[in-house]
C-alpha cells in the first residue's frame, strides 16, 4: 500500500519514480502514475480484514494493553479535532499562502471551494477515527457485543463511503455546465435533417478529435477514442477522414468548420460556425457490382487515390471464393432501425448481390441474417461491413 501512494506521486518523487519508469519491464505503459493507487484499493479492505479479525480474538483474550492503545488514538483524535476547530482560521491562512505560492488558482473563485472540502474532510477525518475507536474501545473491554459493534462500524464505513461518492470530481458551478452544454445553432441546423449521415468537426480545416456533438446524439465519424480499431486507425493515418472517398464512404453529409472550404462541399449555414453540405455521399448500405482483391495498404492506398469508384467495387484482403452480380434497377436498401448495437434492413434484390454496409467491420459478436437465416459478414474495403 504504502509503495503504491508512493508511486503515484509520478516525478513528483522521483527517487522511485524514474527507477520503476526507466527499468521495470512495461511500467512506463500505464496511462497515469495514479492508476497505480489500485493496489491500495485492493489491499486496504484486506488489510481492515485482517484488523476486524484480530479484534475478535483481542477480545476473546481480554487485551487490556490494546484496549489502552486505542483508547489513546481516540483521545489523540479527539484532541487534533478541537485544535483543528480552534485554529481553523491560521489552517486557512497557512492553506492560501501555500496556494498563492503556486499561482496556480490566483483570483480564482475555485478557492473557497478547495478550502472548504480541506477543512471539511480534515474535522470529518478526525471525528471518524474518534468514532471508531470509541466503538472498538467499548467492544474490546466487553461494554459491546459483537453484532452491535461491527454494525457501528460498518455505519461508520458506509457513511464515510456516501460522503465521499457525493463529492464533485472536479469544480464546476451550474451556471458553467449549462453554458457549455448549450445547444449551439449550427447543431440546431444540422439536427433538421432527419436521415441517417455522419458529421465531422474541423479548425483551421484540421479535423478535430473531441466528441462534444455526440453529446447532441450527432453521429460523429472522428472525434476521439482511446480505443478505436486498429482497421479504422490505419484508415484514418493513411487516408484521412477529410479524403473525398473515405467522406463518400461513410456518409460524412456534414462539416463543421471555422473556415470554408470548396472542395468539401457548399456552406449551407454561418452562425456561430460553419456549416459544409457535402452531398457526394454514399447510402449506409448499398449494392456493389464487382469486387477486387488487394493488400490491406493497397486497399487504403486506392482509396486515398481514387483509383477505383467505392460505390460499385469492392476490395477484400483476400479471395472471398464467391461470385455475386450487378444489381439491377429494381434492387433497392432501406435501414428500417438503426441502434448502437443492431440494425435491421429491408433489402430487394435482384439476384446474387453484394451488400455494402457503412459500419466497421468487428469479427467478434456482429451476427448477419438473411430472412432469419445466418450469413458470413466480409471485411470489406479493409475497415468496412459487407
Amino acid at each position: 500500500v504504502i509503495l503504491s501512494i508512493l508511486l503515484s506521486f509520478g516525478k513528483t518523487f522521483p527517487l522511485l519514480y524514474n527507477l520503476m519508469f526507466y527499468h521495470f519491464p512495461y511500467f512506463n505503459r500505464f496511462r497515469a502514475p495514479s492508476m497505480i493507487l489500485v493496489i491500495a484499493q485492493i489491499f486496504v479492505p484486506i488489510l481492515a480484514a485482517y484488523g476486524i479479525d484480530s479484534l475478535t480474538k483481542a477480545r476473546q483474550s481480554f487485551d487490556k494493553a490494546l484496549a489502552r492503545k486505542v483508547m489513546i488514538w481516540g483521545g489523540a483524535s479527539v484532541g487534533l479535532l478541537l485544535l483543528s476547530l480552534l485554529f481553523s482560521g491560521s489552517i486557512k491562512d497557512s492553506y492560501y499562502s501555500l496556494i498563492d505560492a503556486s499561482h496556480k488558482f490566483a483570483n480564482s473563485q475555485i478557492y473557497p471551494v478547495l478550502f472548504d472540502n480541506m477543512i471539511g474532510d480534515l474535522y470529518i477525518f478526525f471525528a471518524i477515527c474518534a468514532a471508531t475507536c470509541g466503538v472498538i474501545y467499548f467492544y474490546l473491554v466487553g461494554k459491546l457485543k459483537t453484532a452491535p459493534a461491527f454494525g457501528a462500524l460498518l455505519l461508520i464505513l458506509i457513511f464515510d463511503m456516501w460522503r465521499v461518492d457525493a463529492k464533485p470530481m472536479e469544480y464546476s458551478n451550474k451556471g458553467s455546465l449549462e453554458k457549455h452544454f448549450a445547444k449551439p445553432d449550427y447543431v440546431s441546423y444540422i439536427q433538421q435533417d432527419t436521415t441517417l449521415y455522419r458529421v465531422i468537426e474541423l479548425q483551421n480545416l484540421e479535423p478535430v478529435t473531441s466528441n462534444t456533438i455526440s453529446y447532441y446524439l450527432l453521429q460523429n465519424a472522428y472525434g476521439y477514442s482511446a480505443a478505436k480499431l486498429r482497421s479504422y486507425q490505419n484508415m484514418l493515418e493513411i487516408d484521412g477522414i477529410t479524403n473525398p472517398n473515405i467522406m463518400r464512404l461513410l456518409g460524412i453529409k456534414y462539416i463543421i468548420s471555422n473556415k470554408p472550404d470548396s472542395a468539401l462541399g457548399k456552406v449551407v449555414f454561418r452562425g456561430s460556425q460553419l456549416v459544409i453540405r457535402n452531398d457526394n455521399i454514399l447510402p449506409r448500405a448499398f449494392f456493389v457490382d464487382n469486387y477486387k482483391v488487394g493488400t490491406p495498404l493497397h486497399i487504403l492506398e486506392a482509396l486515398k487515390d481514387g483509383t477505383f469508384n467505392p460505390g460499385k467495387t469492392v476490395y477484400f484482403v483476400k479471395d472471398p471464393g464467391i461470385s455475386f452480380s450487378a444489381p439491377d434497377s429494381g434492387a433497392s436498401v432501406k435501414i428500417t432501425n438503426y441502434e448502437i448495437q443492431s440494425m435491421t434492413l429491408k433489402a430487394h434484390a435482384t439476384g446474387n448481390n453484394f451488400l455494402l454496409l457503412s459500419e466497421v467491420y468487428y469479427p467478434k459478436g456482429w451476427e448477419a441474417f438473411i430472412d432469419g437465416k445466418p450469413t458470413k459478414i466480409y471485411r470489406s474495403d479493409y475497415f468496412l461491413r459487407g
